[in-house]
């Protein structure tokens, strides 16, 4: 399977590996809902949970024709903080995949490495820091 979901940071931070083809849309849709099972099982209502999604070696992803299909009914979590995308070194890759996620949620940024992304989420959520 080309994703990957789980804790990185238990109840703060989900990390989802993406790697190869990721052009089938249902898949990118059950990505999200696993997200937000994931989320929905920690029992609890409170604090803010971000999201990394870290690429290596894309063979294949959706095209700015299929933003819409791939994101309809998509909606993350109430308790969705910010969605991270690491490692898109491709262009088109890049808008495509800002330009899908910004459908679903607005705080998203695309960062270089996995230090940087976690660097920049102790940055802006100070509940974070309290906690390790």
């Amino acid at each position: 399977m080309p994703i990957d979901v789980s804790w990185y940071t238990e109840n703060k931070i989900i990390i989802c590996h993406c790697y190869g083809d990721l052009s089938d849309l249902g898949l990118l849709r059950q990505t999200q809902s696993a997200i937000n099972q994931l989320v929905a099982d920690t029992g609890t209502e409170d604090g803010i949970v971000h999201q990394i999604f870290v690429f290596k070696n894309l063979t294949k992803t959706i095209s700015l024709g299929e933003i819409s299909a791939a994101t309809d009914g998509v909606k993350p979590h109430k308790r969705t903080g910010w969605t991270l995308l690491v490692g898109i070194e491709d262009r088109l890759q890049r808008v495509i995949a800002k330009v899908a996620v910004n459908v679903t949620t607005s705080q998203v940024r695309l960062i270089d490495s996995l230090e940087e992304a976690i660097t920049f989420l102790d940055e802006i959520d100070s509940s974070r820091n309290n906690e390790e």
